[in-house]
């Protein structure tokens, strides 16, 4: 499966995103943002693109507010 198959599944869910060319994350597992990165649970450091950059943190910033509003932490 190419990889722009995976993201077409994956990234219909709110939680998962592709913040650069062949990268998919799961928002459940960013434990630190950066203005060009994510820190990743297992400590993996992802590179936000530039040209994506106000999109990627628009979209983490509503799962995280939406997440928070349900009683997450």
């Amino acid at each position: 499966m190419s990889f722009a198959d995976a993201e077409s599944l994956l990234c219909v869910y709110p939680y998962f995103f592709a913040p650069s060319k062949g990268i998919a994350v799961n928002f459940y597992e960013v434990t630190a943002q950066g203005p060009d990165t994510f820190r990743m649970s297992d400590g993996t450091v992802i590179p936000i693109s530039r040209r994506k950059a106000k999109e990627v943190l628009e979209a983490y910033s509503s799962f995280r507010f939406a997440f928070l509003r349900r009683g997450g932490e």
